[in-house]
């Protein structure tokens, strides 16, 4: 099996509800079938302060792990080759060197990925769809998207103006790619400041992340919940409380941005879903989010 290592992607993971307990996140994978004999992973944790990335294939010298270097992001990637048909898994965990521990390096949680090989399944490779050619004219930059269940497509980022409409950081477009009136999509007065991310909830519930403080004219400190017509959700129903407030860590870094956000299913129902949130770098994740997350 031939491995070769890949430049780390920029990501920054913080755990709502992970105490100070590290954990180690796959967050790019294969698909769980596939006919492809290389298999590409990512890996990250709770803290970007990681000096390496132990992991074990197929279950194989668990006394003596394959370890890749961490990047200066706290992340890795690796890819495995001339993989043989048939079920595979990797094991990983983050080594975290801290300041105050010397030399000792301290585990983090282990995290798990299956998939298999078979010759037999169906390419995943997508094609462009050239039938999609949105006519859209934005006077910033997007930085996220994301597709409803109806097919429209959520666009954040940091503009003002969307094919000449006033769209503050937030607008839609149709299936087609056409900006969508505010009779059938309206978030009033918008965000305050750039959209780094866009998330759907399965009930159609709208997550955004930022640098924002004000969604709508109401408070919301770089986190809010929209409903799928673009209306704010209020604190009783997205109990976020403050939201993500406080000076970057350490001192003089930048203040504390959301950069990704995801719904973590867990086989429970949606009210019950788990938020990770993707902040920027020394936040702790302790004091990221004032409040109980509710889904």
């Amino acid at each position: 099996m031939k491995l070769r290592h890949l430049l780390p992607l920029a990501l920054v993971f913080l755990c709502s509800g992970c105490g100070n307990q590290v954990v180690t996140f796959i967050i790019s994978a294969p698909p769980p079938v596939g006919s492809s004999r290389s298999a590409s992973f990512t890996f990250a944790a709770s803290t970007r302060v990681i000096e390496r990335f132990d992991y074990v294939v197929d279950d194989v010298n668990f006394e003596t792990p394959l370890q890749v270097s961490a990047g200066p992001d706290g992340t890795a990637s690796i890819t495995l080759e001339n993989l043989s048909d048939g079920e595979h898994k990797i094991s990983v965990n983050a080594r975290i060197r801290r300041r105050d521990e010397g030399d000792h390096l301290r585990t983090a949680t282990f995290a798990f990925r299956t998939w298999t090989v078979d010759p037999n399944a169906p390419p995943t490779a997508a094609a462009i769809d050239e039938g999609f050619a949105p006519a859209v004219d934005v006077n910033g930059a997007i930085f996220a998207t994301a597709v409803q269940g109806d097919g429209n497509i959520l666009i954040g980022g940091i503009f003002n103006t969307v094919s000449g409409q006033a769209r503050n950081h937030l607008a839609r477009l149709s299936s087609s790619g056409v900006v969508e009136g505010t009779s059938t999509f309206n978030s009033g007065f918008g965000a305050d400041n750039a959209i780094d991310c866009v998330a759907v909830q399965t009930d159609g519930s709208i997550l955004l992340g930022g640098s924002f403080k004000n969604v709508n004219g109401q408070p919301r400190n770089r986190i809010a919940r929209l409903n799928s017509n673009g209306s704010l959700q209020d604190l009783t129903a997205f109990k976020i409380g403050s939201g993500v407030t406080g000076a970057g860590e350490p001192s003089g870094s930048p203040a504390p941005r959301i950069k990704c956000i995801a719904v973590q299913a867990d086989g429970d129902a949606i009210d019950s879903a788990k938020l990770i949130v993707h902040a920027a770098a020394g936040i702790k994740s302790s004091r990221a989010l004032d409040g109980a997350v509710a889904a």
